[in-house]
């Protein structure tokens, strides 16, 4: 299990957010990013952070249809590119 931060760490049901992120403590070159999912929403965008770890970006609207008040364990999965499995998770507030 990678580590992995969900930002915003409260989701608010009723806001018009764009994105959900999820800062994973994995090498950006390792990820194949067409594996990447957050509770089965696949990835909307991704880059690489200052220290080289993978950020990804999720559409709000269908990872909220996974969700409901008022604690949420967002799961994060992937590939590498050598085709090991990775996953991580964080909890956040859901209002």
């Amino acid at each position: 299990m990678i580590g992995v931060r969900v930002s915003p760490e409260v989701i608010v049901l009723s806001s018009d957010g764009t994105y959900i992120t999820v800062h994973a403590r994995i090498p950006y070159a390792e990820v194949d990013p067409s594996t990447v999912a957050l509770n089965g929403v696949p990835l909307a965008c991704h880059k690489e952070d200052d220290l080289g770890y993978f950020v990804g970006k999720f559409a709000t609207g269908p990872v909220k249809e996974t969700i409901a008040p008022k604690w949420a364990t967002l799961v994060f999965t992937g590939f590498t590119v050598d085709g090991d499995y990775f996953t991580g998770e964080d909890r956040v507030r859901v209002k």
